[in-house]
């Protein structure tokens, strides 16, 4: 008897080990299907998430770019109205400027005459049609000579050289300037 029951103590024991493995194999196995599941799971939030940013950023990004075209529409707007006004209420008057000095005589013997013309242009701010400030007189050439008068004909072509930059700068000012001959 004494054989028998070390024989059923090993095949109990061995039966109960082999449910043990079978068992743990089972648990393995479900742990390793949970695992799968959960990095799958985990796969797809990391990618929900990154499709659902990816989203919300295009809105936010349409949203600025909406509102950079408002904001530069409304400059737009700004710009014309204050423009209008401006042309308006202001505007600059602009002229050919020529200042001659003279001194001296011009005698039969001696001759100490000096002759000086200054040519270039002046303007002058106008807030609805009342000047402003004094005119602003800018130099572009000086004519000098002594012993002798200068020639009319080189003050002629400054003059007309002069006026004709004139009449390039007010043609673009949009009307802000205005042509004035003296």
């Amino acid at each position: 008897m004494e054989t028998t029951t070390i024989i059923y103590l090993i095949t109990t024991f061995v039966i109960t080990s082999l449910l043990w493995y079978v068992y743990m194999q089972k648990l393995v196995n479900k742990y390793n299907i949970l695992k799968n599941d959960f990095e799958k799971v985990n796969t797809n939030i990391s990618k929900e998430v990154e499709y659902k940013s990816d989203e919300v950023i295009r809105n936010f990004e349409k949203q600025i770019s909406e509102l950079h075209l408002k904001v530069s529409e409304e400059q737009q707007k700004s710009y014309k109205a204050g423009y209008a006004t401006a042309q308006s209420e202001y505007s600059v008057s602009i002229s050919p400027y020529k200042e001659e000095f003279r001194h001296g005589d011009n005698g039969w013997i001696v001759n100490n005459i000096y002759h000086r013309i200054e040519v270039g242009y002046q303007y002058q701010l106008f807030i609805r049609d009342l000047p402003v400030l004094a005119p602003a007189v800018i130099v572009n050439e000086v004519l000098e000579e002594s012993k002798r008068e200068i020639d009319q004909q080189k003050v002629k072509a400054v003059m007309d050289f002069i006026e004709s930059n004139i009449k390039t700068l007010i043609e673009n000012s949009n009307g802000l300037l205005k042509f004035q001959k003296n």
